[in-house]
C-alpha cells in the first residue's frame, strides 16, 4: 500500500545491475532515481532540465574529489578517435534526431554492475565485443589475487581493502576500460579497414570502466570503510549474534566451495538441467565452425551429448571431446595473451586480445558473479528470519531462475538440515508441453505448510 510496507515484504537479491539506468522500467523508481545523488552532483549532470549525455563521472579525479569532464576524454582510446577524426580517417555516421529524449536518469557506477553486465553479454549478446582480459591480466595479475579481491569486495570485506589488492599504478588504469569507442569495419568497395565511432545503436554499455573512484556502496556500511551491498549484508548478519553469524559463515563457505568446483571444470561442473551457457560461449569464441553448424536452441543439450548433428548435413560434431580450460589454466592463457601483445618481437606480435582469452575471462567472472546471487539470497532469507523473531511461522517465496532456485534449495536442505516437502512441476519440459502447475492445498493455504 505504500513504500514502507513494500520494503518490509519485497526484497531484491540480484545485485548484478545495481545502479544501471536500463534496469529501471518502473516510473515510480525513475521519479526517485536522481535522489541518490548529492545536490551538487545532480546539478552537474542535469542541465536545463535535461540529462547532459556528454558528461560522465571522471574515473580518475584528482584527490578523489568529484568532478565531471567531457566523455571524449574518459577512455584512453578517445585520443586515437579524435586523431582519426581530425585526419579525416574516421567515418562519421548521421546522428539520430530523436536522441537524448529519454528520462533524466543516469547510470550510477557500481562494482556489481561492472562485473554483472558480463553475464548478459556472455549469454545473450556474444557478438558484442568487450575486453575484460586486460583488466584481469594487468590489474588483478593472478587467479589467487582475483579470489582474494572478489572475496574482500563482495563476501564480507570492505571496498578500500579490495581496491588495495589490485595493481593501479603507472598506466594500468587504462586497462580499467572494457569497451572501445572505436569500431573497425571492412569496406568491400575499397578492400580496406575503416574506423567508425561505436555509437549506442550497436549496443549500449552502461558500465564501460571499473569504477575505482566513484561507486555505489551500501547505505548501512561505515562511510569510512564502505562495503558493497552483499558484504554489508554479511556483516549485519554476523553482528546479530552467534547463530546468524554461523549461518552467514556457512553460506560463505558453501559459496566458495561451489565456485571452486565450477572453476576447476566450467563445462562438466555446470548445471546439467539449466546450464550450458559457458560452454556455448566457448564454442562461439573458439569453435565457431561447430557453433554455426549445430542446434543451439537448448544450451543444456550441449552438456548432455557427446555428438551433435550437423545442420549442414556433414558428419556429427564431437563436442564431448572439447574441454573448457579451468580458471587456473584460463588465467594463465589470459596473461600469456597480454604478454604476446606487448612483445617486441614483430614476428610474434599479437595486436588484439584473442577471442579465446576474452571468453575465458568472461567465464571466470560469471562463475563468481552467478554464485554471488545465491550467496546474497541465502543471507537475505536469514536476515528476514532474524528480523521477524516475533513471528513463529514465516513463509518466504523465492522468485528466481531454475539454477539459482535449485542452488539455494540445495544449501538449505543439504547443508542446513531443512526438509524438502514437495516438488511440483518438472526440471525439463518438452518444447510444446503445457507448463501449468496443479498446486496442492498447502500452497493455496500456506498455513498448512506447518501442520
Amino acid at each position: 500500500s505504500n513504500d514502507t510496507d513494500c520494503v518490509d515484504w519485497i526484497h531484491c537479491v540480484d545485485m548484478r545491475d545495481i545502479g544501471c539506468e536500463a534496469s529501471t522500467p518502473s516510473e515510480s523508481v525513475k521519479e526517485k532515481w536522481m535522489s541518490i545523488m548529492l545536490t551538487d552532483e545532480e546539478k552537474s549532470i542535469v542541465q536545463d532540465g535535461k540529462n547532459n549525455k556528454l558528461l560522465q563521472l571522471e574515473p580518475d579525479a584528482v584527490e578523489g574529489k568529484m568532478k565531471f569532464i567531457p566523455e571524449r576524454r574518459m577512455n584512453p582510446e578517445r585520443s586515437e578517435l579524435e586523431n582519426l577524426r581530425q585526419t579525416g580517417l574516421l567515418k562519421e555516421q548521421e546522428s539520430d534526431s530523436d536522441d537524448d529524449t529519454e528520462d533524466n536518469i543516469v547510470t550510477f557506477p557500481s562494482f556489481e554492475a561492472f562485473f554483472g553486465q558480463c553475464t548478459d553479454f556472455l549469454y545473450y549478446s556474444k557478438h558484442i565485443k568487450l575486453c575484460y582480459a586486460p583488466f584481469l591480466a594487468k590489474c588483478i595479475t593472478s587467479l589467487d589475487c582475483w579470489e582474494e579481491f572478489f572475496t574482500e569486495l563482495f563476501l564480507g570485506g570492505t571496498i578500500p581493502r579490495a581496491l588495495s589488492l589490485i595493481n593501479s599504478g603507472g598506466g594500468h588504469k587504462s586497462y580499467y576500460y572494457v569497451r572501445s569507442p572505436l569500431r573497425q569495419a571492412w569496406n568491400k568497395e575499397t578492400a580496406s579497414v575503416e574506423y567508425h565511432y561505436r555509437d549506442d545503436g550497436e549496443h549500449f554499455l552502461t558500465n564501460p570502466f571499473f569504477p575505482f573512484i566513484f561507486h555505489l556502496y551500501a547505505r548501512e556500511s561505515d562511510p569510512q570503510l564502505p562495503q558493497t551491498w552483499s558484504s554489508s549484508l554479511f556483516t549485519r548478519l554476523c553482528d546479530k549474534g552467534e547463530a546468524p553469524k554461523r549461518f552467514a559463515k556457512a553460506a560463505k563457505e558453501w559459496t566458495l566451495g561451489i565456485i571452486k568446483q565450477n572453476s576447476m571444470d566450467p563445462k562438466n561442473s555446470d548445471d546439467k538441467q539449466s546450464g550450458g551457457e559457458w560452454f556455448e560461449a566457448f564454442l562461439y569464441a573458439v569453435h565457431r565452425d561447430i557453433y554455426d553448424d549445430i542446434d543451439l536452441s537448448d544450451p543444456t543439450i550441449l552438456l548432455q551429448k557427446n555428438k551433435m548433428k550437423s545442420l549442414s548435413g556433414g558428419s556429427k560434431h564431437n563436442i564431448g571431446k572439447i574441454k573448457v580450460p579451468s580458471c587456473c589454466e584460463g588465467f594463465k592463457e589470459i596473461t600469456e595473451c597480454m604478454s604476446q601483445i606487448e612483445s617486441n618481437d614483430k614476428n610474434e606480435l599479437q595486436e588484439t586480445v584473442t577471442p579465446r582469452a576474452e571468453v575465458l575471462a568472461e567465464i571466470l567472472i560469471d562463475i563468481w558473479m552467478s554464485r554471488l546471487v545465491d550467496f546474497a539470497t541465502m543471507l537475505k532469507i536469514a536476515e528476514i528470519v532474524e528480523n521477524k523473531k516475533d513471528h513463529d511461522k514465516l513463509v518466504i517465496i523465492s522468485y528466481m531462475g531454475a539454477a539459482h532456485t535449485r542452488a539455494v534449495s540445495e544449501f538449505f536442505v543439504n547443508h542446513m538440515g531443512f526438509q524438502k516437502k514437495t516438488f511440483i512441476g518438472k526440471n525439463d519440459y518438452d518444447e510444446h508441453e503445457i507448463r501449468s502447475l496443479p498446486l496442492p492445498k498447502h500452497l493455496w493455504e500456506v498455513a498448512e505448510l506447518f501442520s
